[in-house]
């Protein structure tokens, strides 16, 4: 029936859609209509804006954690819930790549062994009942934190072999 094809496309983004196989295909698809909206605020906004957004986006990731001890209203089917937790990762690329931070090699390696032994910690001995998802999870705090750190290594070795290179020409 063609009233229910139209309801059914009309309802779309708040379904379940979006948890299937092809779930970043919304990912995507918000984040290309998001861009042309917020790219004027980053281009004219202090870095300590952009800074306060990231903050703000990582406290969110670590309501996944919490959720596990605490009731806080969540659902993981909705379209919109993909699209508002990657904008951070949108907003965390636009960062590192204008402002390039320096980062020395103790604290990217920090940054990469926190997200094992931290989920190690919250799932395994004390807490066998923790929704991986909520540990592991593509928008789960030591996810993004991981992200950022191997970003950063990659970054940084790519940079130590150019200048290798760079030296030996």
């Amino acid at each position: 029936n063609i009233s229910e094809a139209f309801i059914k496309l009309e309802y779309l983004p708040f379904s379940a859609e979006g948890y299937g196989i092809l779930w970043f295909i919304y990912v995507l698809i918000g984040l290309y209509f998001v861009a042309p909206i917020i790219s004027p605020w980053l281009m004219s906004t202090r870095r300590e804006n952009i800074k306060l957004v990231l903050i703000l986006w990582g406290i969110t990731l670590i309501f996944l954690i919490i959720r596990n001890y605490l009731y806080i209203p969540h659902n993981e089917d909705q379209m919109l819930y993909y699209f508002g937790g990657y904008l951070g990762y949108f907003l965390l690329g636009y960062y590192l790549h204008k402002y390039r931070p320096k980062v020395n090699m103790l604290l990217l390696i920090f940054l990469l062994l926190l997200p094992f032994f931290g989920g190690w910690v919250i799932r395994k001995p004390f807490f066998s009942g923790v929704d991986r998802w909520s540990v592991l999870g593509y928008l789960s705090f030591f996810t993004a934190l991981c992200s950022l750190a191997w970003f950063l290594l990659v970054e940084k070795t790519t940079g130590l072999l150019r200048n290798i290179i760079k030296k030996e020409i």
